[in-house]
């Protein structure tokens, strides 16, 4: 079996987010010659290859196929549009908004969805208030068809609206919930990690939602970033697992997946989204972000990982 120049891209888009150098990534497995030629031109590599420079980056094959097909597919500008959206990466956002903005809907209740992430945008970047961003989602909701079953589009709508209210009725709240962890999440499974995220980071420190349920939400979730190797979805993975480290009194794991966070977070982003990053350890772990990264980044460099042998 052989794969195209197009799936050799992606892994050398996955290379450099992992910063593996082309040699450490070929050695012992193809030249780097050859590497630059799958690159570049149409030659095939064997699969048997392409798979074992995949598992040098510690990807899987299933990971690997879902980031090619729903985070860098780019024949669907509605996937391009809402991943980054929900990974609030907004770099090159602005010609698939532009082009998404003429699209034709195909579908009523997807195309509310779709809107819904429109308005979002529109709101995290200022071009709208959050009350105009409320009547929005409102409006969004009193247009779904009558007596909608909840699926996977009707929740994250509901959750998107959620996010924003100071309170919700619990009945509502955990009929939502129950029917999201019982869905199939392989339709749809960015709005699923989106409203996981969004419900979590809402109620992870309140009183509304009892312990095992917010322990459901965790595990669901990290049981579907472990999908992805893409680094804003590995961050969250890496910051939930250092909560249920935390609240297990687990302190060496816990610093662990929090520097692996921290790292990710600074690398990844910068002015409003990097501070809503550090504002978020804050509020969970009670800590200075800055400190942390500082104090924890030199007790790794100073471990026996990094000993130099004469």
């Amino acid at each position: 079996m052989n794969l195209n120049n197009e799936y050799f891209q992606v892994l050398d888009e996955l290379r450099q987010s992992y910063n593996v150098s082309i040699s450490t990534l070929c050695e012992g497995i193809i030249s780097e010659r050859s590497y630059f030629r799958y690159l570049k031109s149409v030659d095939n590599i064997r699969f048997s290859e392409f798979n074992q420079l995949l598992a040098r980056l510690n990807v899987t094959l299933g990971q690997f196929v879902n980031y090619a097909a729903l985070v860098r597919n780019t024949d669907n500008v509605i996937n391009k549009f809402i991943s980054r959206v929900v990974f609030e990466t907004f770099t090159d956002i602005e010609p698939h908004y532009q082009k998404i903005l003429t699209l034709e809907p195909e579908d009523l209740l997807f195309d509310l969805v779709v809107k819904a992430y429109i308005k979002r945008y529109e709101y995290l970047i200022g071009k709208i208030s959050k009350l105009e961003y409320l009547e929005e989602l409102e409006r969004i909701i009193k247009s779904l068809p009558n007596n909608a079953p909840l699926n996977i589009y009707t929740i994250i709508i509901n959750v998107l609206y959620d996010e924003l209210l100071e309170n919700k009725s619990i009945e509502s709240l955990n009929h939502i919930i129950d029917t999201l962890l019982s869905l199939d999440f392989s339709l749809g499974i960015f709005f699923h990690v989106h409203a996981l995220d969004i419900l979590l980071d809402k109620y992870l420190l309140s009183n509304i939602l009892k312990d095992e349920v917010k322990m459901a939400l965790i595990n669901r979730l990290i049981q579907l970033l472990n999908h992805f190797p893409f680094k804003p979805l590995l961050m969250k993975k890496f910051f939930y697992q250092a909560y249920m480290s935390y609240i297990n009194n687990k302190q060496d794991e816990y610093e662990g997946f929090l520097l692996h966070y921290a790292l990710n977070l600074v690398t990844i982003y910068n002015n409003q989204q990097l501070q809503k990053g550090k504002d978020k350890v804050t509020r969970i772990f009670g800590i200075n972000f800055d400190e942390f990264l500082s104090k924890a980044s030199k007790k790794a460099f100073a471990s026996s990982l990094f000993a130099i042998s004469e």
